[in-house]
Order: structure tokens, then sequence, then C-alpha cells
């Protein structure tokens, strides 16, 4: 009965950019939501006044507006997420035996990777996503440490970052790969980078063989 409500179900890579969209706004526009809830308060009383100014009552529309628009931001947000909810649990697929990888951003992955046989190795993958390394090198002169090349699928990337600081919580071996890095001296997002990279490893071995994550 499922298929047949929802036929030939795929995430397209527009959908997951979508997802992107929508989450980088909605968080902007959250915490705009908050100051401008704050200011509403803050202002009622002066708007309330006959001798209010101009530019007060002015403001006081814009803001009307601008939470007008965060809340037509949301509902399109939640329209989207119950789309790509609803692709996942019909495609049922062995990414989201990871812990740490939900409908959305199992989503994302899924929409921007496509079909898993187009990279032969887990380093292809991991170019594709722009979070292999790169050596700065002139002359004689090669530099020590590397750093991500970000080069590749932006959403991707967004994705499996999310995806890492979800999974460092959730599994003992990517808490330890995690502190690991922490301790050589790393900052919070370069150690996140790093457990993303052995992420899509583990991404790429259980979608090219069509097995279910191994916790151990």
């Amino acid at each position: 009965m499922l298929a047949l409500i929802l036929p030939n179900l795929t995430i397209s890579p527009q959908q997951s950019r979508l997802m992107v969209k929508y989450s980088l706004s909605r968080l902007n526009l959250q915490m705009t939501l908050m100051a401008s809830k704050c200011w509403s308060r803050s202002s009622f009383r002066l708007t309330q006044s006959p001798t209010a100014s101009s530019s007060v009552l002015n403001q006081r529309h814009t803001m009307a507006t601008t939470l007008f628009d965060i809340e037509l931001l949301d509902s399109q947000l939640n329209k989207i997420e119950e789309e790509m909810t609803d692709i996942m649990k019909f495609n049922d697929s062995v990414i989201m035996t990871i812990p740490g990888i939900g409908y959305i951003n199992g989503g994302m992955i899924l929409g921007e990777i496509g079909n898993i046989h187009r990279f032969s190795s887990p380093g292809k993958l991991l170019a594709f996503a722009g979070l292999d390394t790169s050596v700065y090198q002139s002359g004689n002169f090669q530099a020590c440490r590397t750093k991500r090349s970000k080069r590749g699928s932006q959403v991707l990337r967004y994705a499996l970052i999310n995806a890492a600081l979800n999974i460092v919580k959730n599994n003992a071996t990517f808490k330890t790969y995690y502190d690991v890095k922490m301790a050589e001296g790393r900052t919070h997002y370069n150690a996140l980078g790093h457990c993303a990279s052995m992420l899509i490893r583990v991404i790429w071995k259980v979608m090219t063989n069509d097995l279910e994550f191994n916790p151990h």
C-alpha cells in the first residue's frame, strides 16, 4: 500500500540543498524572532501612545512582516521535513542503522551521494564531500599540518558534520577518536571534521555492501 502512495521515491539533490538552505535560514530567523519578540514587548507601550512617532509605527509594521515571513519559512521547512522523513522510511536505507543519523540528515546524505557505485573507493567519496586533505607546498617547504580541501558538495559536508556531532554522542568508537583529536590540540570543529571523514568511510562500506552498521 505504501508503494502505491509513495511510488518510485528518491531524494533529489535539489531537495537536500533545500533542506540546508531552510535549516540555516531557520536558525538565523529564529534568532531574529527572539530579538523581535523582546523588542515587541518593550515597544508595545510606545506604539499605544497617541504621541508615538511614525518611525516607531513603521518599525512595528516591519516586525509584523518579519514574523509572518518566519512563520511561512517554518511551515515550508516542516513540509519538506515531512516529505524527507516519508521518503527515508520508504527507502529503509542501511545508513539509518548508524547511530546519530536521523531521517533529515540521512536524506540529505543520500540525496547528495545518489548511486554509491559512482564512487569506486571511500577516498573518492571523501573528495566529493570536500573532506579530503590538502597540503600546502612551495619549493622545498611542505606544511606539517594539512587542512580540509572543502571542494565538492557543500551540502554533503554540512550533513556529515552534523551527523558526526550526533554519532560522537552515541558511539564509543567515534567518541574515542574525537577525544584523541582533541588531545592533539585540535579545535572542536577540526576534530568533528576528522570524525566526519571516518563516518563517510563507514557510509561507503555499508552502502556498497548493503550491510548494517557494526558498532564495534
